[in-house]
């Protein structure tokens, strides 16, 4: 099974064009978006393009790809973001995928090393945010 992972987006229009344009290219069976989409965030710098409704837009281009989307929520994904993204938003997923356990996560509530609590031995572990 063929993944692509993306994360921390913050809202660019460019990175979204990017990450279609390797969709396209790549055609994953799986795209799984690890958090911080649509905005930017109260500590981050405007990203170059910055345009939340034309994001929100083109973000339905998404949902065109011949693959599932898997997408989990970051610390910057605020209620009102994730109601216009036209996929759903989850708090963290797992995926299994060629035999292996996958937790995707954002990251922000997790430790940042191994050991993770909770965590089935052998998981793969996708986080975003860092």
């Amino acid at each position: 099974m063929r993944l692509l992972m993306a994360s921390d987006l913050h809202g660019s229009l460019e990175s979204l064009r990017f990450l279609l344009t390797r969709a396209h290219a790549l055609r994953p069976d799986l795209l799984v978006l690890l958090g911080d989409l649509v905005y930017h965030g109260p500590r981050n710098p405007l990203p170059q393009g910055y345009n939340t409704p034309t994001v929100l837009k083109e973000m339905a281009d998404l949902n065109a790809l011949p693959c599932p989307i898997t997408a989990v929520r970051g610390n910057c994904d605020a209620e009102v973001d994730l109601t216009l993204l036209p996929f759903p938003v989850a708090e963290n997923a797992w995926i299994d995928a060629d035999g292996l356990r996958i937790f995707a996560s954002h990251g922000h509530h997790l430790p940042e090393r191994p050991p993770l609590p909770g965590m089935p031995q052998g998981a793969v572990i996708l986080r975003g945010h860092t």
